[in-house]
């Protein structure tokens, strides 16, 4: 039996319908079922029950740890300035596993920090216009060091793992690509009852496009718009619609100076929709339209595959490792491109059921309960071997040669 204890901060983030939240919340599921695990959730003051709340909705129970303090503390004393040992109030633990990258302090446990991605502190990428502040960048390279010296290092995809190994040299033997998955609500058929969801967004089944993840340069919202005008120039006028909040102000003021001049906007914002509805949005779209300039999986493109639907994404490291052979790739900063592949799927010209077929298949091979495994075993075989060169230090004939393998 081995011991997790299960470290979120901050918990909003978590609840957030993003990558790094649903990694959170699926994997809290994924490895609380597993018989030889004993797994505990670990939270400040503020948030405890919150934790309560997932643990019996994910796997039943779990104990949770109190830090003291609220968040503030918690960011403060245990993530930024690491001066207090987290195992300090975590009892009964083998391993901590800090499921984004932000490590903590540990004595007595061994340490596994997960990255998602390295962004912040990428060179410049082509369409993004808010750089990250130098205060970001700074602290995001004081906590790729800290990771560097985690027991265990793990990522989403390899294209993160490879820039943790260009990008600051990390040793890519000790890096462990658990990946990222897709829940089962995903997996479905249309019903009949979708109406109700079809209707409450008004929209027709096989009438629109389905996004995800606001409206920024980062996630091609700036090609999205462009490419409903060029569609609607063609005489197409299937919707986009694109889910999320947390939007750039320069292309949020261009969508409602838009908006405000067309009663029918190409785009349509519709804010945070629960994981139910996206789900029933996704098994009717004609396809997901994610033109993503930078992801460190893509959670999104899978989720389509997964419902039954062609993804279409921007041909970057990240989404061709997810998508494989099974998505339609565009140019991630050509509007044109991104229309033109759209207006043949309006039109029929794809061959759909090869992409339906082939992206489902591929989609049911990321599953939460092969992340668990996958990370499970890493901690398994790292404390496995960590004990062998603890024995090897040990011996007798290693401490005749001062220590040191003869």
């Amino acid at each position: 039996m081995i011991r997790i204890g299960f470290f979120f901060s901050p918990w909003d983030r978590t609840r957030r319908s993003t990558g790094v939240g649903r990694h959170a919340l699926e994997m809290v599921g994924a490895i609380g079922k597993r018989d030889d695990v004993d797994l505990s959730l670990v939270a400040s003051q503020t948030d405890c029950h919150v934790a309560e709340e997932i643990a019996a909705d994910r796997i039943g129970q779990a104990v949770v740890h109190r830090l003291p303090g609220g968040d503030r503390l918690t960011r403060l004393m245990f993530i930024g300035a690491r001066c207090l040992p987290v195992d300090r109030w975590v009892d009964g633990i083998d391993w901590l596993y800090c499921s984004k990258e932000q490590p903590v302090a540990c004595r007595n446990v061994r340490l596994a920090v997960n990255v998602h991605d390295i962004l912040t502190v990428e060179p410049q990428i082509d369409g993004l216009n808010n750089k990250p502040s130098w205060q970001s960048r700074w602290r995001w390279s004081q906590s790729l060091k800290r990771i560097r010296r985690a027991d265990l290092v793990t990522t989403v995809s390899e294209f993160t793992k490879g820039r943790l190994v260009d990008r600051f040299h990390f040793d890519p033997d000790r890096i462990v690509v658990v990946g990222n998955g897709v829940s089962d609500l995903y997996f479905r058929e249309p019903q009949e009852s979708d109406h109700e969801v079809l209707e409450k967004y008004d929209v027709r089944p096989q009438g629109y496009f389905f996004s995800s993840g606001s409206l920024t340069r980062r996630k091609g919202g700036d090609l999205l718009m462009a490419a409903g005008r060029l569609l609607r120039e063609a005489g197409h006028r299937v919707p986009i619609l694109l889910s999320g909040r947390r939007h750039d102000r320069d292309l949020l003021r261009e969508y409602e100076a838009t908006a405000a001049t067309e009663p029918d906007p190409s785009l349509r914002l519709l804010g945070y929709i629960p994981d139910e509805d996206q789900a029933i949005l996704l098994s009717h779209a004609l396809a997901l339209a994610f033109p993503s300039r930078y992801e460190g999986f893509g959670i999104p493109a899978l989720e389509a595959m997964a419902a039954g639907t062609i993804a279409v994404c921007s041909r970057i490291p990240a989404l061709t490792e997810v998508a494989g052979e099974n998505g339609l790739f565009v140019d991630p900063n050509s509007a044109n491109q991104l229309a033109e592949t759209m207006a043949c799927l309006i039109k029929g010209d794809a061959d759909r059921d090869r992409y339906l077929v082939r992206g489902r298949r591929r989609a049911a091979a990321f599953r939460w309960e092969h992340c668990a495994d996958r990370l499970v075993n890493a901690m398994r075989t790292n404390a496995r071997t960590a004990t062998e060169q603890d024995s090897s230090a040990n011996s007798p004939v290693n401490q005749s040669a001062g220590g040191r393998s003869v």
